[in-house]
């Protein structure tokens, strides 16, 4: 069969499988439409999931979190739970300085 001769049967076309795509075609298929996602990328998610958004706030938050967690300090408003040495001090006491919403 050529491609040209294909037939295929769908209520409504979501172009793009990022997170809009994605709540899209959710949203028609709990909606009792046939749907299909057509994504030209090799990868389903789109940019924001995959390169932009989410990874960038992963990398922010791990760096937020990383001195944190070499003094020993699990969670919003938790106290350390093991002094710092001396040498993670002054990084301990620079990250929990005024300006960090988190304390």
């Amino acid at each position: 069969m050529s491609q040209a001769s294909k037939h295929f049967d769908f209520d409504v076309a979501i172009i793009g499988g990022g997170s809009g795509g994605y709540a899209a075609a959710r949203t028609a298929a709990d909606a009792g439409l046939r749907t299909v996602v057509i994504e030209g990328g090799e990868e389903v998610g789109g940019l924001c999931i995959l390169r932009g958004c989410m990874p960038t706030k992963a990398l922010l938050y791990k760096g937020e979190v990383a001195p944190r967690a070499a003094c020993g300090y699990v969670g919003r408003g938790a106290k350390p739970t093991q002094a710092c040495n001396p040498r993670q001090s002054e990084a301990c006491q620079e990250s929990l300085k005024v300006g960090n919403p988190r304390q």
